[in-house]
């Protein structure tokens, strides 16, 4: 109790399903130089902060941006690792059940398409001496979601399938930069993020006090710029006391467009986004 709503309403794409089980997959390596495959339920690779583990944030929660890259979701997915990490890239096929940030673990699949997602990322310079370490990558999700246009989702759904078909994607941009030499400790990153959904009939209300019964896709956008600084790691971290040694300054400034606010002509179908 208290986990998961109505089974019949996560069928239909409109409801949550728990989230209590994170991850179950099998990992298969060795085979294909290079390279290892992922079977089973677990994270996109998207982006940069949104797929890293919650032990190894630099801050208390993740950017608002890429909070939606955190959701595990059931698929396939190749790694490939080279030049001792320098160069990887990620490719998968994932199911995409549900709507708009809705968890896609946990569920059924509602459509019979697919999710595809591809990352890469690269490393020109890597725990460099004198230059340090710099870090760019690209992620890119897209796919397609319910099954028919033509249907009204609050009319009898079977499974969702009938929910209104969406093309929905994701893309994730980031680099950062960790010097070397007399700054080392320093270390500053930035990433941008773009999302295109569709919430479900009834799913999202606001201040009209009105929902949205025939939801219209909507694009969302966000990015993040964060910096700091860990004297464990600089050069005259020797010379300090331990308890200054053990601290880290951190700095962070994001924007996203995460505020929908039903629009005053059409407020069952368009939304109006604010940042």
């Amino acid at each position: 109790g208290g986990f998961i709503d109505d089974p019949r309403q996560i069928g239909a794409g409109a409801g949550r399903a728990n989230r209590l089980l994170q991850d179950a997959y099998i990992n298969f390596h060795d085979f294909i130089p290079h390279h290892d495959v992922s079977i089973g339920q677990f994270k996109r690779r998207l982006g940069e902060e949104g797929t890293r583990d919650s032990g190894e944030l630099d801050f208390v929660e993740r950017a608002m941006i890429t909070q939606p890259a955190d959701l595990r979701d059931l698929g396939i997915q190749l790694h490939g690792n080279w030049i001792d990490g320098r160069v990887q890239y990620w490719a998968g096929l994932f199911n995409g059940a549900g709507t708009a940030f809705q968890p896609r673990s946990n569920r059924s699949d509602d459509n019979d398409e697919k999710d595809a997602a591809f990352t890469v990322q690269a490393r020109p310079i890597s725990e460099h001496e004198s230059f340090g370490t710099l870090e760019l990558g690209y992620s890119l999700l897209i796919g397609s979601g319910g099954e028919s246009a033509g249907h009204f989702p609050g009319s009898s759904p079977v499974n969702g399938l009938n929910r209104r078909s969406t093309s929905h994607a994701m893309q994730y941009a980031w680099a950062g930069y960790r010097p070397a030499g007399p700054v080392r400790g320093w270390w500053v990153r930035g990433e941008w993020g773009m999302i295109r959904d569709r919430f479900a009939p009834n799913e999202a209300g606001s201040g009209l006090d009105v929902v949205s019964t025939d939801p219209a896709p909507f694009t969302t956008q966000g990015w993040y710029f964060s910096s700091g600084y860990h004297f464990e790691k600089s050069a005259c971290a020797e010379k300090l006391p331990s308890v200054l040694r053990n601290m880290e300054v951190l700095f962070r400034y994001e924007s996203m467009q995460n505020v929908f606010f039903h629009d005053l002509v059409v407020p069952e179908r368009r939304f109006d986004l604010f940042k």
